[in-house]
Protein backbone atom coordinates (compact mmCIF):
# COMPACT_ATOMS: atom_id res chain seq x y z
CA UNK A 1 0.00 0.00 0.00
CA UNK A 2 2.88 2.66 0.97
CA UNK A 3 4.54 1.25 -2.40
CA UNK A 4 1.57 2.50 -4.65
CA UNK A 5 0.84 5.07 -2.57
CA UNK A 6 4.70 6.64 -3.14
CA UNK A 7 4.83 5.94 -6.92
CA UNK A 8 1.78 7.93 -7.10
CA UNK A 9 3.73 10.34 -5.52
CA UNK A 10 7.26 10.06 -6.91
CA UNK A 11 5.54 10.28 -10.22
CA UNK A 12 3.65 13.57 -9.24
CA UNK A 13 6.91 15.15 -8.10
CA UNK A 14 8.61 14.11 -11.12
CA UNK A 15 6.24 15.43 -13.55
CA UNK A 16 5.69 18.68 -11.50
CA UNK A 17 7.78 19.65 -8.79
CA UNK A 18 6.79 22.08 -6.10
CA UNK A 19 8.46 25.38 -5.35
CA UNK A 20 11.85 25.10 -4.10
CA UNK A 21 12.17 21.45 -4.85
CA UNK A 22 14.03 19.41 -8.08
CA UNK A 23 12.77 16.38 -10.16
CA UNK A 24 15.38 13.99 -8.66
CA UNK A 25 13.64 14.04 -5.35
CA UNK A 26 10.12 12.45 -7.15
CA UNK A 27 13.05 10.29 -8.54
CA UNK A 28 14.27 9.57 -4.89
CA UNK A 29 10.62 8.96 -3.81
CA UNK A 30 9.87 6.67 -7.03
CA UNK A 31 12.85 4.67 -6.17
CA UNK A 32 11.44 4.04 -2.51
CA UNK A 33 8.77 3.08 -3.53
CA UNK A 34 9.59 0.57 -5.93
CA UNK A 35 11.60 -1.13 -2.84
CA UNK A 36 8.34 -1.13 -1.15
CA UNK A 37 6.73 -2.34 -4.01
CA UNK A 38 9.36 -5.31 -4.20
CA UNK A 39 9.71 -5.96 -0.66
CA UNK A 40 6.02 -6.47 -0.78
CA UNK A 41 4.99 -8.43 -3.35
CA UNK A 42 8.45 -10.80 -2.23
CA UNK A 43 6.34 -11.09 1.28
CA UNK A 44 3.10 -11.93 0.01
CA UNK A 45 4.29 -14.88 -2.19
CA UNK A 46 6.53 -15.78 0.44
CA UNK A 47 3.33 -15.70 2.72
CA UNK A 48 0.84 -17.59 0.00
CA UNK A 49 3.33 -20.88 -0.21
CA UNK A 50 1.82 -22.22 2.85
CA UNK A 51 -1.67 -22.04 2.12
CA UNK A 52 -1.07 -23.18 -1.50
CA UNK A 53 0.54 -26.39 0.28
CA UNK A 54 -2.34 -26.80 2.78
CA UNK A 55 -4.59 -26.66 0.16
CA UNK A 56 -3.00 -29.19 -2.15
CA UNK A 57 -2.41 -31.51 0.76
CA UNK A 58 -6.07 -31.35 1.25
CA UNK A 59 -6.63 -32.04 -2.36
CA UNK A 60 -4.53 -35.19 -2.29
CA UNK A 61 -6.12 -36.28 1.33
CA UNK A 62 -10.01 -35.81 -0.35
CA UNK A 63 -8.78 -38.24 -3.55
CA UNK A 64 -7.16 -40.63 -1.28
CA UNK A 65 -10.54 -40.73 0.63
CA UNK A 66 -12.02 -41.63 -2.72
CA UNK A 67 -9.66 -43.99 -4.12
CA UNK A 68 -9.47 -47.70 -3.06
CA UNK A 69 -5.96 -48.24 -4.70
CA UNK A 70 -3.63 -45.16 -5.24
CA UNK A 71 -0.63 -44.81 -7.64
CA UNK A 72 1.77 -41.46 -6.99
CA UNK A 73 1.25 -41.22 -10.89
CA UNK A 74 -2.79 -41.18 -10.14
CA UNK A 75 -1.86 -38.48 -7.55
CA UNK A 76 0.05 -35.58 -9.86
CA UNK A 77 -2.03 -36.25 -12.82
CA UNK A 78 -4.88 -35.37 -10.12
CA UNK A 79 -2.64 -32.27 -8.31
CA UNK A 80 -1.31 -31.19 -11.52
CA UNK A 81 2.80 -31.73 -10.19
CA UNK A 82 5.70 -33.91 -11.07
CA UNK A 83 5.43 -37.77 -9.95
CA UNK A 84 8.15 -37.31 -7.02
CA UNK A 85 6.41 -33.93 -6.00
CA UNK A 86 2.91 -36.07 -5.34
CA UNK A 87 5.65 -39.32 -3.99
CA UNK A 88 6.98 -37.16 -1.74
CA UNK A 89 3.29 -35.20 -0.25
CA UNK A 90 1.99 -39.22 0.03
CA UNK A 91 4.86 -39.77 2.05
CA UNK A 92 4.60 -36.96 4.10
CA UNK A 93 0.66 -37.61 4.89
CA UNK A 94 1.96 -40.72 5.76
CA UNK A 95 4.21 -39.94 8.04
CA UNK A 96 1.72 -37.38 9.48
CA UNK A 97 -0.91 -39.99 10.26
CA UNK A 98 -3.04 -37.73 8.42
CA UNK A 99 -4.32 -40.68 5.99
CA UNK A 100 -3.41 -44.55 6.90
CA UNK A 101 -1.33 -46.27 3.53
CA UNK A 102 0.75 -49.35 3.15
CA UNK A 103 2.96 -48.98 0.07
CA UNK A 104 2.75 -52.37 -1.76
CA UNK A 105 6.16 -52.61 -3.61
CA UNK A 106 5.34 -54.96 -6.13
CA UNK A 107 2.54 -53.17 -7.71
CA UNK A 108 3.79 -50.09 -6.88
CA UNK A 109 0.74 -48.61 -5.20
CA UNK A 110 -0.80 -47.19 -1.50
CA UNK A 111 -3.94 -49.00 -0.17
CA UNK A 112 -5.92 -48.34 2.54
CA UNK A 113 -4.46 -50.41 5.61
CA UNK A 114 -7.89 -51.34 6.65
CA UNK A 115 -8.50 -52.26 2.84
CA UNK A 116 -5.63 -54.61 2.90
CA UNK A 117 -6.46 -56.07 6.54
CA UNK A 118 -10.35 -57.27 4.94
CA UNK A 119 -8.61 -58.64 2.02
CA UNK A 120 -5.72 -60.63 3.95
CA UNK A 121 -7.89 -64.27 3.21
CA UNK A 122 -10.77 -63.35 1.19
CA UNK A 123 -12.68 -66.85 0.45
CA UNK A 124 -15.04 -66.88 -2.70
CA UNK A 125 -16.40 -69.03 -5.21
CA UNK A 126 -15.46 -70.22 -8.65
CA UNK A 127 -18.41 -68.84 -10.66
CA UNK A 128 -17.67 -71.59 -13.18
CA UNK A 129 -17.12 -74.28 -11.04
CA UNK A 130 -18.60 -72.94 -7.86
CA UNK A 131 -15.05 -74.93 -6.10
CA UNK A 132 -14.06 -72.58 -2.91
CA UNK A 133 -11.50 -70.32 -3.83
CA UNK A 134 -9.54 -68.71 -0.93
CA UNK A 135 -7.02 -65.68 -2.08
CA UNK A 136 -5.02 -63.98 -0.11
CA UNK A 137 -3.81 -60.28 -0.36
CA UNK A 138 -6.64 -59.40 -2.74
CA UNK A 139 -8.62 -56.87 -3.48
CA UNK A 140 -11.62 -55.55 -4.62
CA UNK A 141 -11.26 -55.55 -8.70
CA UNK A 142 -8.77 -57.59 -8.50
CA UNK A 143 -8.83 -60.73 -10.87
CA UNK A 144 -8.32 -64.17 -9.15
CA UNK A 145 -7.18 -67.28 -10.97
CA UNK A 146 -9.69 -70.76 -10.16
CA UNK A 147 -7.03 -72.98 -8.83
CA UNK A 148 -9.56 -76.29 -9.90
CA UNK A 149 -11.14 -74.89 -13.18
CA UNK A 150 -8.37 -72.07 -14.07
CA UNK A 151 -10.80 -69.64 -15.32
CA UNK A 152 -10.50 -66.19 -13.90
CA UNK A 153 -12.68 -63.39 -12.38
CA UNK A 154 -13.05 -60.92 -10.78
CA UNK A 155 -13.44 -60.61 -6.66
CA UNK A 156 -15.83 -58.22 -5.72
Amino acid sequence: VFGVMGLAVGVVGIVSPDEGKKASDGWLVLALAVVFVGVGVFLWKKGMAPSRTARRREQLRGFIRAQIRLRASDAALHLKVSEDEADALLTALIARHEVDLVYLAESREYVHRDALERAQSVGSRCPSCDAPVGADNVLPGDKVVCSYCAAPFMVA
